[in-house]
């Protein structure tokens, strides 16, 4: 027959391994998700390294774009109307 062993060694014991930490005092960034081509994924990868290195400058960039882009399609929804209402005179 097996011998028990009356040692206290091993196993769980009260104080042992890491002290557990509240999530709202952790260090640790919540993880997000998103599908992109590794060619997008690279691009997200420079604007986040330069959002980490000038957080103000790249945001205020970001906006420039963002209005750009808005001024961009804008100005491409009045050609196509344009175009639209030219074919409408046309019998």
């Amino acid at each position: 027959m097996a011998e028990i062993k009356k040692d206290n060694r091993g196993g769980r014991r009260e104080g042992a391994g890491r002290p557990k930490v509240a999530p709202e005092d952790s260090k640790r960034k919540p993880a997000h998700y998103m599908r992109t081509t590794p060619e997008e994924w690279e691009d997200v990868k420079r604007f986040a390294k330069c959002l980490r290195m000038s957080r103000a400058k790249a945001l205020a960039f970001l906006g420039r774009l963002e209005e750009s882009i808005r001024k961009d399609e804008l100005s491409a929804a009045r050609e196509k109307v344009a175009e639209l209402e030219g074919q409408e005179d046309k019998p």
